[in-house]
């Protein structure tokens, strides 16, 4: 598990008040920019 499913699991998770109201049934697509700190 990578730092990005961590933060979904925990901010995203299924039940969670904020995820429902964002999103209910809709797609999109979206871009991840990562930058590695030393």
């Amino acid at each position: 598990m990578d730092e990005i499913d961590k933060f979904l699991e925990e901010d995203l998770g299924e039940g969670d008040v904020t995820s429902d109201a964002l999103f209910a049934n809709e797609q999109g697509r979206g871009c991840v920019y990562l930058k590695e700190g030393a």
